[in-house]
């Protein structure tokens, strides 16, 4: 059975922290009306199912309580592994504050990716676990059909284990490339973990290397509403790059068992980053030079 995920919360606080001007929340995810964009039906083909309060409308929605004013639609797969429709349409209706990270494979038809290139994605995900043992090929051959585009690619990764071995292949990509969810850090790990510091000190060397902050709750052991355990890790990675760190909400919180408030996320940047400077990298102009917002 397909299972059906839990709404996002329908009415979250406001938080105190203000974002700066043209911050950016750059991963979350869109899904529906079911009418205009069916799911597929086939559990082979979607892993989960959306309740009705995950559109565009509903996104924006929440940009008005967070003050995010930008942002970054990752498209998930109910509609279909490759089906980028949904994000398009969001992307179409934004004023140029959205852009897109789309699944894509090294098969893709060059008239299907210059359509995404025209809509605004500026990115392909990947994921080692549903690609299997053609991942790295996979991968080499789609970051040469992107390169020209000016693309660079996430890497959905699953453990420190999988980050740790990841970063010494990525740069043969030659695009940049981007960890995503912390790299998979946790707390219980700590930052003298001996991958997590690989990871480090490959984020303070290598000028491609990006890492995402979106998803602490899901890493986080204490939970709600502090996420107090995920300072430490968060503080590190700012600390080693902070031109290179970016901020993502994860909304809707598809697969999670406690559906987080996202006042109580976006409070926790700047306790996090207490360093202004720091902030105004990580929430604008990071995702500005990554993404492609020229102001």
């Amino acid at each position: 059975m397909v299972r059906r995920i839990s709404p996002p919360m329908p009415n979250p606080r406001k938080p105190r922290f203000k974002v700066p001007p043209n911050s950016c929340d750059t991963h979350f995810h869109l899904y529906g009306p079911e009418s205009k964009f069916p799911y597929k039906a086939s559990i082979y083909e979607r892993y989960y199912t959306p309740t009705d309060q995950c559109t565009f409308e509903h996104y924006r929605k929440l940009q008005q309580v967070t003050g995010f004013e930008r942002g970054v639609i990752v498209t998930g797969n109910p509609n279909g592994r490759y089906n980028n429709d949904a994000t398009l349409d969001a992307i179409a209706r934004s004023n140029g504050r959205f852009k897109g990270v789309a699944p894509i494979d090294c098969l893709i038809d060059q008239k299907a990716l210059e359509r995404l290139a025209a809509g605004g994605i500026v990115a392909y995900r990947v994921q080692r676990q549903a690609i299997g043992s053609e991942f790295f090929f996979d991968a080499e051959r789609t970051a040469e059909r992107v390169r020209d585009l000016g693309w660079h690619v996430e890497v959905h990764v699953r453990s420190l284990e999988e980050s740790a071995e990841l970063i010494d292949w990525l740069p043969k990509l030659r695009i940049p490339y981007v960890l995503d969810s912390l790299a998979a850090a946790r707390p219980a790990r700590g930052v003298d973990d001996p991958h997590f510091q690989k990871v480090l000190r490959h984020l303070r060397e290598a000028e491609d290397c990006w890492v995402s902050l979106y998803g602490i709750y899901r890493r986080s052991e204490e939970g709600a509403p502090n996420y107090s355990d995920m300072i430490p890790i968060v503080a590190a990675l700012v600390e080693a790059r902070p031109d290179r760190i970016i901020w993502g909400s994860n909304w809707p919180h598809a697969i999670t068992d406690a559906t987080p408030d996202d006042g109580d996320l976006v409070d926790f940047i700047p306790v996090a980053i207490p360093d202004p400077q720091h902030r105004k990298l990580v929430l604008v102009d990071n995702p500005a030079k990554l993404y492609g917002w020229a102001d």
